[in-house]
């Protein structure tokens, strides 16, 4: 059936808990709600051709509730697309969940921004988008108990390779400071078993290492390794 301008319909799931509205406006207008529908319904003016003047025609609330926070909605998909996580997969519940993932990265961005703001933090100390992303990643990857890794190279090249190409020079390896999500976790660091200790003014040797943090701490007349997390 045709639809005028103004009309409406909406589609309930069974557990009345999401709601499919169409709206005909110049265009069909479709939005999907878990929160609003077609009632209550209000009114807006738009211009008619016929009348020669603007008229006013019926409005579904989840329309005028879209409508007050646009400019939200517009800013949300501009900063996702500014680091977007691509995924090359014909899935599209992949493609959904790595859209959501940006989506409670960008609120909770926006949300760290804001509580930056209300507690006077200067803004050359406060994260901007790709740097909030990154420690935000680099917690969530630290914190699977299962990764082997923890923060170690991990050698790609075949066995072949690596006989045939040069001896490379030895160089010193520098482990950096993990960011203070995982530092301060209590989860997971346990100490492994010969660097310096990377805790702040000491310049000792140890032989004892966090299989997380993967840095190396004194066990010997003081516990620098509980000092550091806590």
């Amino acid at each position: 059936k045709e639809m005028a301008r103004g009309d409406s319909c909406c589609v309930v799931r069974n557990d009345d808990k999401v709601c499919i509205t169409k709206w005909k406006d110049k265009k069909g207008v479709t939005l999907l709600s878990a929160a609003l529908g077609i009632s209550p319904e209000g009114k807006c003016k738009r211009w008619s051709k016929e009348e020669g003047k603007k008229v006013e025609i019926p409005q579904p609330a989840c329309v005028k509730a879209y409508n007050t926070g646009m400019g939200g909605v517009d800013l949300t998909d501009r900063y996702v697309s500014y680091y977007r996580t691509k995924i090359r997969t014909k899935k599209w519940t992949i493609r959904v969940f790595a859209h959501f993932l940006d989506l409670a990265t960008i609120n909770s961005w926006i949300e760290y921004r804001s509580d930056c703001k209300r507690c006077h933090v200067a803004r050359k100390d406060t994260l901007d988008l790709f740097e909030f992303k990154s420690r935000v990643a680099e917690a969530l990857i630290r914190s699977c108990p299962k990764d082997q890794a923890h923060g170690e190279e991990v050698a790609l090249e075949s066995d072949e390779e690596r006989k045939s190409a040069p001896p490379a020079r030895k160089q010193r390896k520098v482990f950096p400071l993990p960011v203070n999500e995982v530092r301060f976790d209590m989860y997971g660091h346990f100490p492994a078993h010969q660097m310096r200790c990377r805790n702040t003014g000491r310049t000792g040797k140890s032989r004892i290492r966090c299989t997380k943090c993967v840095l190396f701490f004194c066990l010997q007349n003081r516990n620098c390794l509980r000092d550091f997390h806590t």
